[in-house]
């Protein structure tokens, strides 16, 4: 009995340490879903990220295509058409299973700022939630 109530104890803390690793992730876009259903986008703005990711829970649970850009600035200055030569672009396409989130490559380490798109294009008829993390 004794040796049950130890592993239901060293369970329960084991779960509680992952859930406070993965609740550093803040929210800072939400998806609009576009008519039909199938696909939903959402954009948001990065200030100094560690990381960025997207995350799309559908329903009924199924294989989401992703299609995003980060596009990034270190800073410095912009000249008179509002050109700024540390602006980087990164873009890619990638599946996943519905509940997981993608970690998008950002174009640099360090950037002052990123704005981000991401596109989710379901498999089949459902209904999805697309956020877009940042750490």
């Amino acid at each position: 009995m004794t040796g049950k109530i130890l592993l239901a104890a060293t369970l329960a803390l084991a779960l509680a340490g992952t859930a406070a690793a993965k609740t550093t992730s803040k929210v800072i876009g939400h998806g609009t879903t576009l008519k039909g259903g199938k696909i939903s986008y959402a954009s948001a703005t990065a200030r100094s990220p560690k990381t960025v990711s997207a995350k799309v829970v559908a329903t009924p649970k199924q294989t989401v295509k992703l299609q995003w850009s980060v596009i990034c600035t270190k800073g410095g200055s912009t000249d008179a058409d509002a050109y700024n030569s540390s602006t980087t672009p990164s873009t890619g396409v990638s599946s996943l299973v519905s509940g997981k989130s993608l970690q998008l490559k950002l174009p640099f380490v360090r950037p002052n700022s990123c704005a981000i798109t991401v596109y989710s294009t379901l498999a089949k008829k459902g209904k999805q939630v697309l956020e877009v993390l940042q750490d």
